[in-house]
C-alpha cells in the first residue's frame, strides 16, 4: 500500500508525520539513530514536527536515499525518522511504496555495521519513548 506523498526537498520528520496523518494517527513514527548517540528524555515541546535541531551533534547514522534518476545513495544524518504501520516501513524520501520491517531493519544494520537505536515518536506530545516497531 503505497500512500503517495510527493516528498520534494521535506525533512525526514515532516514526511514521516504527513504518513501518520494521512492514516489518520495509526501506526508509529520510529526515530533512528547511531547505537551510540545520545537521546533527550522527557518530553520535548521543540520537538514536535522536527527533530533536528535537539540532534545537532556529531553521531552519524546511515540510511538509503533515493536520487534523481531512480538510484540509491547512502545518506548520513544526526537521525532518520519513518513512519510504521506495524508490518512496513513508509520512507517517502527512498519511495513511496512499503519497505517490510525485517527487510529495512537488515539494511540499515548492514549500513550501519551495527544495529542502530530507536525510539517511537508521539507527535502530540513530543515525546521520544522505548517501544516496539512491530504491531500497532
Amino acid at each position: 500500500m503505497g500512500y503517495g506523498i510527493d516528498v520534494g526537498d521535506i525533512d525526514c520528520s515532516q514526511i514521516s508525520k504527513n504518513y501518520y496523518e494521512i492514516a489518520e494517527k495509526q501506526g508509529k513514527i520510529i526515530v533512528f539513530r547511531d547505537a551510540n548517540a545520545p537521546w533527550l528524555s522527557g518530553p520535548e515541546k521543540h520537538l514536535r514536527g522536527k527533530f533536528n535541531t535537539p540532534f545537532k551533534d556529531f553521531s552519524e547514522f546511515y540510511y538509503p536515499q533515493s536520487v534523481k534518476g531512480g538510484e540509491t545513495r547512502e545518506t548520513r544524518e544526526s537521525y532518520h525518522a519513518l513512519y510504521t504501520d506495524g508490518r512496513y516501513f513508509y520512507d517517502g524520501g527512498l519511495h513511496n511504496d512499503g519497505i517490510p520491517i525485517g527487510d529495512y531493519m537488515k539494511l540499515i544494520k548492514f549500513m550501519n555495521e551495527i544495529t542502530p537505536a530507536y525510539r517511537v515518536y508521539n507527535p502530540e506530545t513530543g515525546e521520544l519513548m522505548k517501544g516496539k516497531i512491530y504491531g500497532k
